[in-house]
Formats: structure tokens, sequence, C-alpha cells
């Protein structure tokens, strides 16, 4: 399995060309260093211009912070720091991501 993406278009007029979607991702196993990789044609778009910050949750576990890495076009989780950092990156696959859930606003075209 892999990242899994939904999406909702919103239809915003007069929006100078950009397309806005709220995405959910579900979360497996299969995380990898430096985050899962997110195309915009995931999304229905031709390029992701904006990701808003989010925290994945679950029935069996919250708290992971998601953060959007522009540059790579990746979604990279966070936990709570074990060794006194506030978080650190997830571990590559990391089982107790499998099922959360996080939503965010995307802006793109």
């Amino acid at each position: 399995m892999a990242l899994g993406i939904t999406y909702t278009a919103i239809p915003i007029k007069n929006a100078g060309g950009f397309r806005f979607r709220v995405a959910e991702f579900t979360y497996d196993a299969t995380y990898a260093a430096n985050g899962y990789a997110v195309t915009a044609a995931a999304l229905g778009l031709k390029a992701i211009t904006f990701v808003s910050d989010g925290v994945a949750s679950g029935a069996a576990n919250t708290g992971f912070a998601v953060d959007w890495d522009h540059a790579n076009s990746k979604l990279k989780v966070y936990k709570p720091g074990a060794d006194g950092d506030p978080m650190d990156e997830a571990a590559t696959n990391q089982a107790s991501l499998t099922g959360l859930t996080s939503r965010h606003l995307v802006i793109g075209y």
C-alpha cells in the first residue's frame, strides 16, 4: 500500500487561475526517509504552490505533525521527540502511522 489521497475541489471564481483542494491523506507503514512523495496530478493539479501544515491522528495514535516540504514535493511526518527534542521525523516504515489521516488545504494550478 502507499499514501492514500482523496480530495475535494473547492470552486472559487476569480482566484487568479489558482485551484483549491481540501485533501485528506491516509498514511501507512511505508514512510520513507524525508517523507511521502505527493504529485500535483494526484490532486488534479498541474503544480502545487501551497499545502497547509496539519496533524495526523487516528483511533490509536495522535499527535503526529505533518509538514509540507515544497522543494521536494513531500509530506513529512513528525512525532513527539523521545530525546528531548520537541519533534523528530517519523522513522522509515514506522508501523504506528498506519491508518492515520490528516486534512490539508492545497493551492495549485
